[in-house]
């Protein structure tokens, strides 16, 4: 989970989640061997998709998951017009 504020516009938190895409989109060693992983982000904004963190939460946790049925290095927003887990 990555927590931000300051941020301008939509616009900067997707350059964000596009950066971390990028940055993991490389395998990297860990000791002698070669990891890749797989990765997907899914993103709220205040106050734009919500209101308090519980919603951003689940609207971001809902987009993660939206992302990887699209498979891996996805990057998706929540407006609200994603469903939400029930749990």
């Amino acid at each position: 989970m990555v927590v931000t504020e300051r941020l301008l516009s939509p616009q900067q938190a997707h350059d964000l989640g596009q950066k971390l895409l990028d940055a993991f989109h490389a395998p990297f060693a860990l000791g002698s061997v070669q990891i890749q992983v797989g990765l997907t982000i899914g993103y709220a904004i205040a106050p734009d998709d919500g209101m308090d963190a519980a919603t951003l939460l689940k609207r971001a946790d809902a987009a993660m998951y939206s992302g990887k049925q699209s498979g891996k290095f996805c990057l998706r927003r929540n407006r609200g017009d994603l469903a939400l887990s029930s749990s």
